[in-house]
């Protein structure tokens, strides 16, 4: 469902371990991506400094889940907010080289580890990138998870599964439905 509704004109960001790769895909084909110093792991230490990734994954999940009461859990948001700006610029500067070529669809796809993963929907939908987008609207955020690709890929529900793999058997089922 996912994939179908976005058609053919998005703004992919996949957000990897090391490094995040935005591709800008018109008519199906990428006509530009750049690759970002600035993945998971890069994230992760932007919010919590000298902290341990996976207790910061662990509690941003809670917070994904509306479950962490902590102080804890308010200082990650602190830290989360204080992380932003430069995050954004990031990006910001990437999707500048990107929009040379062409302007950005409005139309985000995002792919990223599930503790990011609400924080970084809310924020490419609330920070103001309409520069950057042909429609000069914010862009309209569709992560991928299993639950998006359910109607493409059978998983088995105690397994999980990379999505990375996931997406690619989609695009190959797409591919075939086409053909």
């Amino acid at each position: 469902e996912a994939l179908h509704s976005v058609a053919h004109d998005y703004c992919l960001i996949d957000i990897e371990r090391d490094a995040t790769i935005i591709a800008n895909i018109h008519t199906g084909r990428s006509i530009g991506h750049k690759t970002v110093a600035e993945g998971l792991l890069s994230i992760v230490r932007r919010i919590t400094g000298k902290g341990m990734p996976e207790e910061t994954l662990a509690l941003l999940h809670m917070l994904a889940e509306d479950t962490c009461s902590t102080d804890t859990c308010a200082e990650l948001t602190a830290a989360i907010a204080r992380a932003e700006p430069e995050l954004v610029r990031t990006f910001a500067d990437a999707m500048v080289e990107l929009m040379s070529a062409r302007y950005l669809p409005s139309a985000l796809i995002l792919l990223c580890d599930d503790a990011l993963s609400p924080w970084l929907t809310e924020l490419f939908s609330r920070i103001d990138f309409t520069q950057f987008t042909t429609t000069t609207r914010p862009f309209e955020v569709t992560t991928l998870d299993a639950t998006s690709l359910a109607s493409l890929v059978t998983t088995p529900k105690d397994i999980a599964i990379d999505r990375r793999l996931l997406l690619a058997a989609a695009l190959a089922d797409i591919e075939e439905k086409k053909g």
